[in-house]
């Protein structure tokens, strides 16, 4: 959602994080990006197993995605 919804809608993520009471911490962000890398890699092998192009292709737009934020 980080990199997916929250991106393309902003206003999810302040509901979200305020029904959750607050922000991550940066440990908390830091277990949040490599969780989505991992994720998302492993998508594109499940994606490309199943003949998902779509799919694919958004695996590697979030990893793009995550290379840009976390630099």
């Amino acid at each position: 959602m980080e990199y997916d919804h929250f991106l393309r809608e902003p206003h999810l993520r302040e509901a979200y994080f305020e029904g959750y009471g607050r922000e991550p911490s940066e440990d908390e962000r830091l277990q949040l990006n490599a969780i989505s890398l991992v994720a998302s890699i492993a998508s594109i092998s499940w994606a490309t197993d199943h003949n998902d192009a779509q799919f694919v292709e958004l695996s590697r737009t979030l990893i793009e995605r995550i290379r840009t934020v976390t630099g």
